[in-house]
């Protein structure tokens, strides 16, 4: 009897630890791809020692831009829409994104999740706004509860988070 109950609360144990384990690790999905909370906290401490001041107000608004940055990708893929390089870049380098995305070109890495801002800009001037919000709408994000709630009607991230939500 002993050794049922022993391997009965290890088996718990097991999928109490492997069914919380990935949520608890994961940021945020799009289109089934995931990104970690580490990846986000290594975006953050990345493009905060290129930006100074940090640009976003809190770990949910760097969430969101990074999750719009994914969706353009996702939506200029199906749609079949090819910007270059030169032509994202552009518009930062002019300053129409400010000073703080320019910034974040001489990093890789930021350079990156600007880029994708500036994809989204591109793909909404492309498709119309509101074709793009119905086609990214429609791509599946979901985010863990400590950055928000996603809104797939108006692609934003509501709320601040809560450390105290449950990630499930």
């Amino acid at each position: 009897m002993r050794r049922r109950c022993a391997v009965l609360l290890v088996a718990i144990a097991l999928l109490a630890t492997t069914g919380c384990s990935v949520r608890a690790h994961t940021a945020y999905e799009v289109n089934g791809v995931a990104t970690s909370n580490d990846q986000v906290t290594s975006m953050a401490n990345r493009c905060g020692a290129v930006v100074q001041p940090f640009p976003w107000v809190n770990m949910s608004a760097l969430v969101s831009d990074m999750i719009h940055a994914e969706l353009a990708r996702e939506v200029a893929q199906t749609e079949s829409l090819s910007f270059t390089d030169d032509e994202l870049r552009a518009p930062i380098e002019d300053g129409k994104f400010g000073d703080q995305y320019k910034a974040m070109l001489a990093d890789p890495v930021c350079a990156q999740l600007a880029l994708g801002i500036t994809l989204e800009q591109a793909a909404k001037e492309s498709l119309g706004n509101d074709a793009y919000i119905e086609i990214a709408g429609k791509i599946p994000v979901s985010i863990n509860p400590r950055f928000g709630v996603w809104n797939a009607n108006d692609l934003t991230v509501d709320g601040s988070g809560s450390l105290s939500k449950a990630d499930g």
